[in-house]
């Protein structure tokens, strides 16, 4: 007899608690930032691991996971694509910026909203999670909590 869909997305949702439950404190770690739900903390401690001792400082790590804008100039036009680096974890971490951005009079709000006028909402969503990648990368090298200032 086949399994119902709902009970084969359950047995791959237990067995992806039982492999992330060896990464549970810095999967709560991930949570208390504005826009990381669980199924998004679970897939950026699955996509980056938990030890950061890889990444001397933010600025190697963000370029990595695919968040460093690029500075190309040919012909006196300028490109700032970021096309380079991780595409699964660049894609959430866009999402839970997109989740940040919601949370009303907090600064990666403000940030999104003061850039958005000049670059334009998916450029402005990406240095968003760029900031929100530095963030991740301090908060698991040092285990420390998120503080929003």
């Amino acid at each position: 007899m086949l399994d119902s869909p709902a009970n084969r997305l359950k047995a791959v949702e237990a067995g992806i608690d039982e492999a992330a439950s060896e990464f549970a404190p810095q999967i709560e770690l991930l949570q208390a930032i504005p826009g990381i739900g669980p199924t998004a903390a679970k897939a950026i401690a699955g996509e980056i691991g938990v030890d950061m001792s890889k990444f001397p400082a933010a600025a190697q790590f963000c370029p990595w996971a695919g968040l460093r804008p690029g500075e190309n100039e040919s012909a006196g036009k300028k490109s700032a694509r970021i096309n380079f680096g991780g595409t699964y974890i660049k894609s959430i971490m866009c999402e839970c910026a997109w989740g940040m951005i919601r949370k009303k009079d907090s600064h990666p709000s403000k940030f999104y909203w003061k850039l958005r006028v000049r670059r334009g909402s998916q450029k402005a969503v990406a240095a968003v999670a760029r900031r929100m990648s530095a963030a991740i990368c301090f908060m698991l090298k040092n285990n420390l909590a998120y503080n929003p200032t």
